[in-house]
């Protein structure tokens, strides 16, 4: 039996996160052409997360990330987490995220 973390982290573009604190998160397809089903990921390592936004910013230019903390333990009863195999501290998920579990954690600039 996997023991799942109480918080789970996501990053995103700061443009992105008005809509996110309205709607919460919604899977999405991760490239265009993917055969995976839409996924949201998250990581349970904040630092790896914070390392992943440098890169981001250096492939897309984008200089505003935000980091999400995920309460998983507020989550519906229904609600599937996976872990992701590749990787040692990632999960993801097909469901909704509900907006009220979501708490910005940090603000990232470049």
């Amino acid at each position: 039996m996997q023991i799942l973390p109480e918080y789970l982290y996501y990053l995103t573009p700061s443009i992105k996160l008005e809509k996110i604190l309205k709607r919460g998160l919604v899977p999405k397809i991760p490239y265009s052409g993917s055969m995976i089903p839409p996924r949201i990921y998250f990581s349970e390592n904040i630092e790896k997360l914070e390392n992943l936004s440098k890169s981001f910013y250096k492939n897309t230019l984008i200089k505003n990330w935000v980091l999400l903390k995920i309460d998983i333990t507020k989550t519906s009863d229904n609600f599937r987490l996976y872990k992701d195999y590749r990787t040692d501290d990632g999960f993801y998920t097909m469901d909704n995220i509900a907006p009220d579990i979501i708490e910005v954690l940090k603000e990232i600039n470049f």
